[in-house]
């Protein structure tokens, strides 16, 4: 039977392995559109091909500050993670304008070549993160605003918070105007 120390670096290597892989997916996904292909608009008619890449590039970019609220929040009592989640859910129409606005604003300011490193970046940063989190902090959770992102629950651990910018990716592939990508689900 592993030791805990085991579980817990398997446990850390396994969370490391999945956003490696949202990675590449998400370079693929980039390479694979010509110039002309991310000008076009996806299958989501609010967007771009190149809206909806920053987008899902944005999931990542937001896992710093989540990991820090979590971080943070986990020394208060429960109920403040609870009112802060509440409120939060009240603020869903301002947050689904901004969620929608953003990408339209921002997503066409960024080069290829720029929005690839930003991401690489970020992708680092995480790591790093994830490598000094302890094993136990990986439980630590929070009430999430469960009606901002179908992908959030309404109480998710720091591994949850991990693992969303990977499921979003994922959520968001079909969403791509193009032919299927190899390797790409």
């Amino acid at each position: 039977m592993p030791s805990e120390a085991t579980a817990g670096t398997a446990r850390k290597e396994r969370l490391r392995a999945e956003l490696e892989a949202a990675r590449a997916t998400f370079h693929a996904v980039l390479a694979s559109l010509s110039d002309a292909q991310l000008k076009q608009r996806s299958k989501n008619p609010a967007w771009t091909n190149q809206q909806l890449v920053f987008h899902m590039a944005f999931g990542f970019f937001l896992l710093p500050s989540l990991i820090r609220i979590v971080l943070v929040l986990r020394r208060l009592p429960r109920p403040v993670s609870q009112l802060f989640a509440r409120l939060l859910n009240s603020a869903t129409v301002p947050f689904n304008w901004i969620n929608a606005a953003g990408p339209a604003l921002v997503g066409t300011r960024f080069t290829r070549r720029a929005l690839g490193a930003t991401f690489d970046r970020v992708h680092a940063h995480v790591l790093r993160r994830i490598d000094a989190i302890r094993e136990a902090d990986l439980e630590l959770g929070m009430y999430y605003p469960d009606r901002w992102e179908p992908l959030f629950q309404d109480y998710m651990t720091l591994e949850d918070i991990l693992r969303y910018p990977v499921l979003h990716v994922r959520s968001h592939l079909q969403h791509i105007n193009h032919a299927p990508i190899d390797g790409v689900e």
